[in-house]
């Protein structure tokens, strides 16, 4: 996999990486964490246009709605509690 190399600032292979280097990297579920509780995703580790759009379409669990289905027979009082 692919790790971000600080002093060159840039992206290495995780095997050529130069001896004695700063690696930074996320991993999936890092990304997906800080995404779900709208955390700072650092500037090296995509172009800000992918984290915005990432943003957008996953926004943070206090940012979601939900929806709650009543079921059960006519008259059962489903429509009281809405």
């Amino acid at each position: 996999h692919m790790v971000y190399v600080q002093e060159k600032a840039q992206y290495y292979p995780a095997n050529e990486v130069p001896e004695g280097s700063t690696v930074l990297d996320i991993s999936g579920t890092e990304l997906r964490r800080r995404l779900a509780e709208g955390l700072e995703i650092p500037e090296w580790f995509s172009f800000p246009q992918v984290v915005a759009e990432l943003r957008r379409t996953r926004p943070a669990r206090s940012k979601q709605g939900f929806t709650v289905f009543f079921t059960g027979l006519s008259g059962s009082g489903k429509s009281t509690i809405a």
